[in-house]
């Protein structure tokens, strides 16, 4: 489960959208799904929002965009490989440079693109050498939010794909080819996930 940007960045958000809990439907979700079935069940919101606010100038999503960058993404992911009992660095040690630019969703919805400057994209240069490759295979049924971890994940197997939640079939989850099936939703599709889960 991935956290969306507004309650990252909630400080950021106008003052028209008061925060009345601070425990919501993921949350929830997230705890019943952990005390009640055997499935690995990541939801790394606490992570983020730790390293949001201790880190300020260390973006975890885009200015412009709904998404997080690969710094967030990569936090997120050492969540799934620490429920696989694979190694993780400390959220904080990741060498980051520029990658390069990027005009986010938010900026080209609204028509800003022109007007706002391009964001600077990001990597984690020599990650492909930090760590052994493992030899499972792994499938990703996933929104936008993997896209921006895939890179990551396929440094780390040396067999993984990834197909888009609305792809998604019973058949996909006993697939001889897929030792670990990755679900990953965003929390503003919960409807989807809680869809898929009906069907087993």
């Amino acid at each position: 489960l991935t956290p969306s940007k507004d309650r990252i960045y909630r400080e950021y958000m106008p003052d028209g959208y008061p925060i009345v809990n601070e425990e919501n439907r993921t949350d929830l979700l997230a705890a019943y799904l952990q005390s009640h079935t055997t499935v690995s069940v990541v939801w790394r919101y606490d992570m983020l929002r730790s390293q949001a606010r201790q880190n300020a100038d260390r973006l975890l999503y885009y200015k412009t965009d709904t998404h997080w960058n690969a710094v967030g993404a990569l936090i997120g992911l050492d969540g799934i490989f620490e429920a696989l009992d694979m190694p993780t660095r400390p959220a904080d040690s990741y060498p980051v440079e520029a990658g390069g630019t990027t005009t986010g969703d938010m900026a080209n919805v609204a028509a800003l693109y022109a007007s706002l400057p391009a964001e600077e994209t990001y990597v984690v240069p020599g990650y492909d050498r930090m760590f052994e490759k493992d030899s499972r295979a792994v499938r990703v049924i996933g929104d936008s939010f993997s896209e921006y971890y895939m890179p990551y994940l396929q440094a780390r197997f040396t067999n993984s794909w990834r197909e888009h939640i609305d792809t998604f079939t019973m058949d996909v989850a006993g697939h001889p080819g897929c030792d670990i099936l990755i679900l990953e939703f965003n929390e503003r599709s919960l409807d989807k996930l809680l869809a898929i889960l009906e069907q087993f």
